[in-house]
């Protein structure tokens, strides 16, 4: 979700403020937590923190803070609308009906806006938020409620003057007791539950395919690797001192291992080992950045098992990325795992990926080594993170603590951005060539080597088989290849060892579709 659009609603009697909480022992010290505030309309000064909502997040300590800022954003937002349109309800009517004019118009507030001809009745200048986010606010809503149900019982009535902040939850609790979704109010649901407002012609179920990002353009990722992100002013007499070697390394695991965006950031100095059975080449792993497998040392000497939880607290003074702030917070989404440990093995689509990132990582770790020398000289802490900071950050409150510093996903964007840029080419979604896209370009070079579902999925890492279905979008170019050569054999391709040659065009060649085999 833009987290532009829900900055749009204003909050007229809720305030959402981030803290870190240091008193609670069934979270870990140091925890961050989005705390709303509520307030009657119109009186500031009886403001109070919202407790159920904390303990809804205390209990899933472990979601993103993007999980929390939505959450936060929504019952805020439904205690607003609920102050101005609870009083206008008709008392004489049924007390479900009261539930579902409550639910209704805010559905329809949040997807229609209340402004018209440039008034508001109920004062609440929301603007229009279309079915995706109004679509998430109403989910995120439905779900604490129903949790808020399941820990207190039984519901009050319906107050139409609520004097509690649980009071506004009877409704929806009313509805979803009922077997009744309350997306139901903004467009289709599944299975028998009731509708009450349909989608409008052209709803988001239409275009969604037009909302799967397309992959990074394939034949372009060598020359984003060697020429857009080589250094104007490199030292050619350390290997690879021509280059910006961590925005390269980041964009082969992503275009070549398939990591999301956020994912790279977790990975220790210690994940990369050499492959056993292809000596020369990379083997990485990713570990649950606060289950994984970790290890400190006991009193005797020898390793004792832990989590990277424990492992960052003990050794480092650290929390893990998913629970820290400002550019240290990295985000975290649920992958697929190895049993106990919490980890996964990457899977390189190219042999040559995996050969270029073990050069690559052994010439960055003497420059993150440095990185590190600096950082430690001026009197900052160590830290496990693969990808670091090398420079100080003059314009950031950080200053020199920047050096060494875990780096940021900012960063990274902005190297891929000035990479692409610097070819000609626009970085944009549309055009698929931010680091978002990169990702359905592994997937789609999974497919077009002719994988199987099976394993297309244990390779993204993905809970469910039908997750991967929005991945891989080909292009135009690409279709209208395929619709004129359906039937076309290409000869094997010889490649150098560190060019990169194989990308997904030599890919297909080597794995034409008509003799691939699914798994």
């Amino acid at each position: 979700m833009s987290q532009n659009h829900l900055l749009s609603l204003s909050g007229q009697s809720h305030l959402i403020t981030k803290c870190a909480v240091s008193s609670e022992l069934d979270v870990p010290f140091g925890w961050m937590v989005r705390l709303l505030v509520l307030w009657p309309l119109g009186h500031p000064e009886l403001a109070v923190p919202y407790w159920p909502l904390f303990n809804y997040m205390k209990a899933y300590w472990t979601r993103s803070d993007a999980w929390q800022r939505v959450a936060c954003r929504a019952v805020g937002l439904f205690w607003d609308y609920c102050q101005v349109r609870i009083p206008l309800l008709n008392p004489s009517e049924p007390i479900l009906k009261q539930h579902r004019d409550l639910l209704q118009g805010f559905g329809s507030a949040l997807l229609d806006g209340t402004i018209y001809k440039l008034s508001d009745p109920l004062e609440l200048y929301w603007p229009s938020q279309g079915v995706d986010v109004a679509g998430q606010l109403v989910t995120a809503m439905e779900t604490f409620a129903k949790w808020l149900f399941a820990e207190n019982g039984k519901p009050n009535p319906l107050a139409i003057n609520p004097t509690t902040c649980e009071r506004m939850f009877n409704s929806i609790v009313a509805v979803t007791r009922q077997g009744q979704s309350l997306l139901g109010y903004l467009g289709n649901s599944c299975g028998s539950r009731s509708l009450y407002v349909q989608l409008p012609p052209g709803d988001k179920q239409g275009n969604a395919l037009l909302a799967n990002p397309l992959s990074f353009p394939a034949s372009q990722v060598e020359n984003v690797l060697w020429n857009g992100f080589k250094r104007r002013r490199g030292n050619p007499t350390i290997p690879f001192g021509q280059y910006n070697i961590r925005p390269m390394m980041i964009f082969l695991l992503q275009n070549y291992a398939g990591l999301r965006e956020h994912e790279p950031f977790h990975i220790w100095v210690t994940d990369v080992v050499e492959d056993p059975q292809n000596p020369g080449s990379a083997s990485v792993f990713l570990y649950h950045p606060v289950k994984g497998l970790a290890f400190i040392e006991g009193v005797d000497g020898c390793p004792i098992r832990t989590t990277r939880l424990l492992k960052l607290r003990h050794d480092y003074d650290l929390t893990p990325r998913t629970l820290g702030t400002g550019s240290y917070r990295i985000g975290w989404k649920s992958s697929l795992v190895e049993g106990k440990d919490f980890y996964s093995c990457l899977h390189w689509t190219d042999p040559l990926a995996a050969q270029t990132f073990w050069e690559l990582y052994n010439a960055y770790l003497l420059e993150r080594e440095m990185a590190m020398k600096r950082r430690r000289a001026l009197g900052y802490r160590d830290h496990p993170f693969l990808f670091v900071s090398t420079e100080a950050n003059p314009n950031s409150p950080e200053g020199t603590s920047a050096i060494g510093a875990p780096a940021g996903i900012a960063q990274y964007e902005r190297a891929l951005q000035r990479a692409v840029t610097r070819l000609g080419m626009v970085s944009s979604k549309e055009n698929g060539t931010t680091s978002q896209a990169a990702r359905h370009l592994y997937a789609n070079t999974l497919k077009r080597q002719g994988q199987g579902p099976k394993l297309i999925q244990l390779c993204l890492r993905h809970h469910d088989i039908k997750s991967q279905e929005r991945y891989g979008r080909l292009t135009p170019s690409q279709v209208n290849e395929a619709l004129r050569s359906v039937s076309v054999s290409y000869p094997d391709v010889s490649v150098r060892r560190t060019s990169l040659e194989t990308t997904l065009s030599d890919i297909t060649r080597r794995f034409p579709p008509h003799a691939a085999k699914a798994l």
